[in-house]
């Protein structure tokens, strides 16, 4: 691979930039497999041991406004981008917010005990419709245990739910926002390289 590197050339870069990108996906598909098929057995197995450093910082609880209007979102740099991400188009997007924090396991916690996953003016049609169907009642992974609490099957093992973390395998077919709503996609990449996070 190095002397392949070596010989250099636009193609021989350009192919193995989007070999390693692909290679990447690959491997988040099969730790997504694997959480899976790890989830339907009952042993509940571990794939790896759970860092020990995952401090969670707290998050201010704020919006950032942005005015809407005609702006420009898609890949217009140099470099490896995905072909979904071509080209460069304007959408007309409404005055909106974003918050500058993820929406986080207490913030679902309180969704269900709202009774949100039974309110389908909650819901997007296709969103209600998968809600009934599959019989959603919370997060995919999150099971309730015997003692009421609930806990979430991880790579580490089935886990304690942890309010502060960000919240996971969530629908986003729900009607009412929570942090940012449908439509978010354009709204994010909208609103440019600003700092939403600490």
């Amino acid at each position: 691979m190095a002397r392949l590197l070596a010989r250099g050339g636009r193609d021989v870069v350009g192919l193995t930039i989007l070999g390693l990108n692909h290679e990447q996906q690959h491997q988040e598909l099969i730790l997504t497999d694997i959480l899976h098929l790890f989830a339907q057995s009952p042993l509940r197995p571990a794939y790896t041991a759970e860092p020990r450093d995952r401090a969670i910082a707290a998050a201010p609880d704020d919006w950032l406004e942005f005015p809407g209007g005609l702006a420009a979102i898609g890949y217009g740099r140099n470099g490896f981008c995905y072909d979904n991400e071509l080209p460069v188009h304007d959408v007309l997007l409404r005055p909106y917010r974003l918050a500058r924090a993820l929406v986080t396991n207490a913030d679902w916690l309180r969704f269900m005990a709202d009774d949100g996953y039974r309110r389908p003016e909650l819901w997007l049609s296709d969103g209600w419709a998968t809600v009934e169907r599959e019989g959603w009642s919370a997060p995919g992974y999150w099971e309730l245990a015997a003692d009421g609490a609930w806990h979430q099957m991880t790579l580490y093992g089935l886990q304690p739910v942890v309010p502060e973390r960000p919240v996971s395998h969530i629908s986003f077919t729900r009607r009412t926002p929570m942090r940012a709503g449908p439509g978010i996609a354009c709204r994010w990449k909208a609103s440019g390289n600003r700092r939403l996070f600490p």
